[in-house]
């Protein structure tokens, strides 16, 4: 499947249900956003689905676009859109997306990321791996929809493909992503904005919890990786959540002499998040992460499970 696919099954909706994954981030928003702007140029009616708490830390999105994000779908949608995860079982919920895959008369599968059960389920499945964000797929959708690309649509796309390429340093930064944030940048796209809302300096409560993690990075010289962990009190203590903390993995990236990155934290009470990333051509942390129940890209991956950090005489189990 293709761009083309995909706007030919969005022109022939009426109602549209657009869905995200957990804990969605810049390029999840972004892209469902402008997805949504898109549509509702061409007359259709959206509704954008989460039942997760708007994170504070993306808040700066909503000045593009104005509408609004609720708990579940009104009966009577046509086509349901899921962005940014190849499985249902890290669609931000699953439940709901089930059902909305049941209710719909075409659903809609647009990712980045490696393949999942999504391809067999969705109606219609836009999947590539080659690209840097999801933002670059809806870009190429609107494009054939006939929708003009206006600053504010722009701008949300641009800031997706900036915060997945982490400003165009990491491994997924290809031609194909500088020249799509090129011709966004001829749109009008808010790039300073964009950088300083992403990369513009941090908090000091959020620069202490950096300072914890990196008092407890340790690189096995062995197996060349690198880890450390974050408790739920630690980030409890310093009064912040856990989206504040996405750069940390992204930077421990940097170590040299590592070759496999891993970031524990307990964001929440019982729920543990581990974080790979690599820059090793060789590895491939998505593999490592589908199989302990997670999934992402080749080169940034994670998982969640029940648990928690226990830490006893200088000794830290996750139990």
């Amino acid at each position: 499947m293709n761009a083309q696919a995909v706007s030919k099954t969005l022109q022939n909706a009426n109602r549209v249900v657009i869905m995200g994954h957990k804990r969605g981030d810049v390029d999840c928003f972004g892209a469902s956003f402008a997805l949504a702007m898109a549509l509702e140029a061409l007359g259709k009616e959206v509704e954008i689905v989460s039942t997760e708490k708007y994170p504070e830390s993306l808040e700066f999105l909503f000045y593009y676009y104005t509408g609004e994000i609720a708990e579940a779908a009104h009966e009577g949608f046509d086509t349901f859109v899921v962005l940014d995860t190849s499985d249902v079982s890290r669609a931000v919920d699953p439940d709901l997306a089930h059902k909305y895959l049941e209710a719909a008369q075409n659903s809609v599968y647009i990712d980045h990321h490696t393949a999942g059960d999504l391809e067999q389920l969705a109606t219609v499945s836009w999947r590539d791996e080659s690209v840097s964000s999801t933002s670059e797929l809806v870009y190429e959708v609107i494009r054939e929809l006939g929708v003009e690309v206006d600053k504010n649509i722009a701008t949300l796309l641009l800031a997706g493909i900036v915060a997945d390429t982490s400003s165009f340093q990491n491994q997924s930064t290809t031609q194909h992503s500088l020249e799509v944030a090129a011709e966004l940048l001829k749109r009008g796209a808010r790039q300073k904005a964009v950088m300083a809302q992403l990369f513009g300096g941090s908090e000091v409560d959020v620069l202490k919890l950096w300072g914890l993690a990196m008092k407890r990075l340790n690189l096995n010289k062995k197996y060349h990786a690198a880890s450390t962990y974050l408790t739920y009190d630690d980030i409890a203590s310093c009064g912040i959540s856990g989206d504040a903390m996405s750069g940390i993995v992204n930077y421990l990236n940097q170590v040299k002499g590592a070759k496999l990155v891993v970031l524990v934290t307990e964001e929440e009470p019982g729920l543990m998040k581990v974080s790979f990333r690599t820059r090793d051509e060789a590895m491939d942390v998505a593999r490592l992460a589908r199989q302990l129940g997670g999934g992402g890209h080749v080169k940034a991956s994670g998982l969640t499970f029940a648990g928690s950090i226990s830490e006893n005489a200088g000794q830290v189990t996750v139990i």
